[in-house]
């Protein structure tokens, strides 16, 4: 078994060794990129990052608190609960989402800075 602690993985760098880290679908498209068959771009996210993004937001806590009250044998109740988790755990991820478009607009930012400079050098070198 190979461990690893790797919060993405692409498709290219998994192969069926790592179930535990990709789940059976992410080792299956890294076995299948391998062999060179046609798999679109793509990433696994590990379940070490889940597991570190429901402890981020107290998601966990909340997920467990609100699963503890359900009536298992009341499937409307059930229903109910797991659409409430989802929104849960899609809140997490939209904020998480947000943060990664922030340092993606500032990483821009950052370039476009750094071009202007090169251009103004280059320009006061004539």
């Amino acid at each position: 078994m190979t461990v690893t602690t790797a919060l993405l993985r692409r498709f290219e760098n998994l192969s069926r060794d790592e179930v535990d880290y990709a789940g059976g679908k992410g080792a299956n498209l890294g076995e299948i990129t391998a062999a060179g068959l046609p798999v679109p771009s793509g990433f696994v996210v590990g379940a070490s990052s889940y597991a570190l993004f429901c402890d981020a937001g107290d998601v966990r806590e909340r997920i467990e608190e609100r699963l503890s009250a359900v009536d298992f044998d009341d499937t409307s109740a059930l229903d109910a609960a797991t659409r409430e988790v989802r929104a849960t755990v899609e809140a997490g991820i939209d904020c998480i989402s947000m943060d990664i478009d922030a340092v993606d607009r500032a990483r821009r930012l950052i370039a476009a800075a750094e071009r202007r400079v090169l251009l103004d050098s280059a320009r006061s070198e004539r």
